[in-house]
């Protein structure tokens, strides 16, 4: 027997068992220094940090003016798109133990909306984030937000839901509680902060879930929910981080989404 062999053989199986096991960390503030450019969040236009791709239906949705650079920091929503979704390329869980987690985390501000019932039949989306089993596009998916219901007057909604039946749960939020002033339509909220919180649970395809809103310029709790979301196609699968800013466009509105910071990790069991 060559023992060198022997040993090299090992080393290598152990170290692509660690890798593929390997629980997954990663942090961003959008700044110049991290290798960013002016332009779309996209991994073909940012070379030097390809770790976003946005959906084939959100192309451009996303990015870093040219008035920021070099230091840039926020990224902003394209006032002219219809909607925005950047997907973290780095994706970990297939295979997870029960009782392993994923977290993901944003700071972000956005415009708000006048203190009225906005009429209609379908929510107002504001921003979030959320876990989906691609790294391309957004189909399976859980998914925390805040969102305005038509029905709703000087309140918003934080919402949790997971796709297709999964689950949903909500709890109204005021004005005043995120900084939006209830008779300005175009001034920003305060700092936000969504942490989402994901843990395999022993009961086949269900994921529960911590979901809190914080203000972080008050340095406030919110809202917190919590509970289970019925989520088969995604219980055993590489869960990817995304980001979303909702639907609403606006030409030449530069706030309707300004996001400032965003991290993932996943730890298993």
């Amino acid at each position: 027997m060559n023992i060198s062999k022997t040993l090299i053989s090992l080393f290598l199986s152990l170290a692509c068992w660690v890798t593929a096991h390997a629980d997954l960390a990663y942090s961003t503030n959008f700044s110049g220094s991290e290798g960013y450019v002016n332009g779309a969040i996209d991994k073909k236009n940012q070379q030097a940090n390809p770790t976003f791709s946005e959906t084939a239906a959100a192309q451009g949705g996303l990015y870093f003016p040219k008035s920021q650079g070099p230091d840039y920091g926020v990224l902003r929503r394209n006032p002219t798109s219809k909607g925005a979704r950047a997907i973290l390329q780095k994706g970990a869980g297939a295979g997870f133990k029960p009782g392993s987690t994923w977290s993901t985390r944003i700071e972000y501000s956005f415009e708000g909306l006048p203190a009225m019932v906005m009429g209609g039949k379908m929510p107002t989306m504001l921003g979030g984030l959320g876990f989906t089993n691609s790294k391309s596009e957004v189909s399976e998916l859980i998914y925390v937000g805040i969102q305005k219901a038509p029905q709703q007057s000087e309140s918003y909604q934080f919402y949790v839901f997971g796709q297709g039946g999964g689950g949903f749960f909500s709890k109204n939020v005021d004005y005043l509680a995120i900084g939006d002033d209830a008779s300005d339509a175009d001034d920003l909220t305060d700092k936000l902060a969504i942490e989402f919180t994901v843990t395999k649970s022993s009961k086949a395809g269900v994921l529960s879930f911590v979901a809190t809103l914080s203000n972080v310029d008050k340095g406030t709790t919110v809202v917190t929910l919590s509970g289970d979301l019925n989520v088969p196609k995604l219980y055993n699968k590489d869960l990817h981080a995304y980001v979303s800013s909702g639907s609403i466009s606006e030409g030449g509105n530069y706030d309707l989404f300004n996001l400032h910071a965003l991290s993932s990790k996943a730890e298993t069991k």
